[in-house]
């Protein structure tokens, strides 16, 4: 997904409210486009958070149920993601 610079203005960094949640995220904004990703944010310590990322194939709907083989391997999220909040126009996960 792309969005423009104005859609990143409606986006908030990361806190501790979010983990356990899957949430769309961006995390490197470039300067020309940004991309939102999916991200299940499992935990934080000391100020850094880690999420796991949906395998191919998974859908949307599925996400949901946190199921393991549904995700990849949990990894150190970049300290520049933000979210983007539930009323953006884009499915949110429960």
């Amino acid at each position: 997904m792309k969005f423009t610079p104005k859609a990143f203005d409606k986006t908030a960094p990361l806190t501790r409210r979010y983990v356990g949640q899957i949430r769309l995220v961006q995390q490197r904004p470039d300067e020309h486009f940004f991309e939102a990703r999916y991200r299940w944010i499992t935990r934080e310590e000391n100020g850094k958070f880690y999420g796991r990322a949906p395998k191919m194939g998974t859908l949307i709907s599925h996400l949901k149920l946190k199921r393991d083989a549904d995700y990849h391997p949990e990894k150190l999220l970049p300290s520049t993601t933000r979210v983007f909040p539930k009323a953006a126009g884009h499915p949110q996960i429960k």
